[in-house]
C-alpha cells in the first residue's frame, strides 16, 4: 500500500544553482527508480547550520513530497545517504492532519490573494472617480461657439 512521505534534504551552498537543481532532479530519479512517484518538490530555503556538517557552515533545504510503498522508502533513504552531494536527509510519513493543515493554508493564501486583488480594483476605481475635473469653460468661449452654431443655421 502506497503512503505519502516527505523527504527533507540539505545540500551545500557551495554548489552552484544549476548543481542544486541537478541534485533535486537526481533525488526525484532515485524516488522514481524505487517505485515511488513525486507529488511536489520545492525549495525551503537557505539556513546557517548550528554545527558544521561535512565541513559546511550553511546549506539549502529542499522538500519533496512523494508516495511509495513502505519497503521502497528504506531503499530510497539508503540511496540518498550514499549521494555525496546531499549533506543530510530525513524521510517522514505525511499525516492526514498535516495534509489538512496544508490545504487550509492554501485556502487562506488564495483568500488573501483575492482580497488583495479586490483592494487593488477598489483603489483603481477610486483613482478613476477622483480624476481631475476639466477646467470650467469660460462664458465668453461658450458665447463664441453659440454664435458660430447659430450663424451657420441662419445662412
Amino acid at each position: 500500500m502506497a503512503q505519502t512521505y516527505e523527504l527533507l534534504f540539505l545540500t551545500s551552498l557551495q554548489d552552484r544553482e544549476a548543481d542544486r537543481t541537478a541534485i533535486r532532479e537526481q533525488t526525484v530519479k532515485v524516488i522514481q527508480a524505487s517505485g515511488g512517484s513525486v507529488v511536489t518538490t520545492r525549495e525551503v530555503g537557505r539556513q546557517r547550520l548550528a554545527y558544521p556538517i561535512k565541513r559546511q557552515q550553511a546549506g539549502e533545504y529542499a522538500l519533496v513530497e512523494f508516495t511509495a510503498a513502505g519497503p521502497a522508502v528504506k531503499e530510497i533513504e539508503r540511496e540518498l545517504r550514499l549521494l555525496p552531494t546531499i549533506l543530510r536527509c530525513l524521510v517522514t510519513v505525511k499525516s492526514e492532519k498535516a495534509r489538512a493543515v496544508g490545504a487550509q493554508i492554501e485556502v487562506m493564501e488564495r483568500a488573501k490573494a483575492r482580497e488583495r486583488e479586490a483592494k487593488a480594483a477598489v483603489a483603481e476605481r477610486a483613482a478613476a472617480v477622483t480624476a481631475p475635473i476639466a477646467e470650467p469653460t469660460v462664458i465668453e468661449d461658450l458665447d463664441k461657439k453659440l454664435e458660430e452654431i447659430l450663424g451657420k443655421e441662419m445662412v
